[in-house]
Formats: structure tokens, C-alpha cells, sequence
């Protein structure tokens, strides 16, 4: 149990890096991927994900909340 607590600390704490590395080999890196071409046509480079990531977490915040 100890050990099981430990390992979801860590996955927490990385989650926002594991969340950007993965956005940035499977959709970034990738013209062709649909999701990339979205997010341009959006206006949203890696660097704008990288920051919003690192500022309101990977889920964002909520404007209500």
C-alpha cells in the first residue's frame, strides 16, 4: 500500500511533463496529425500548451470556479 501511495505521488507530480512530452511526440511533431493542424489553425503553438499546462495544471481552470 505504502509503495502503491508512493508510486501515484510521483505520477502526480509528473503528470503536467507527461501530459506536454506526449502532446508534443504524437501531435506536435506530427504535421499531418488532425489534432495538430487544429491547434494551429487555433493559434496554439506547443509553447502556448507548455505554458497554460505549467500555469493552470492539466485540466485548467475553471472560469466559475
Amino acid at each position: 500500500m505504502d509503495e502503491a501511495r508512493r508510486e501515484l505521488t510521483r505520477r502526480l507530480a509528473t503528470r503536467g511533463t507527461t501530459f506536454l512530452e506526449l502532446v508534443r511526440r504524437t501531435v506536435y511533431a506530427r504535421s499531418t496529425s488532425p489534432y495538430a493542424r487544429l491547434l494551429r489553425h487555433a493559434g496554439c503553438a506547443y509553447a502556448d500548451l507548455e505554458h497554460l499546462v505549467r500555469t493552470d495544471g492539466v485540466e485548467g481552470r475553471c472560469a466559475g470556479c
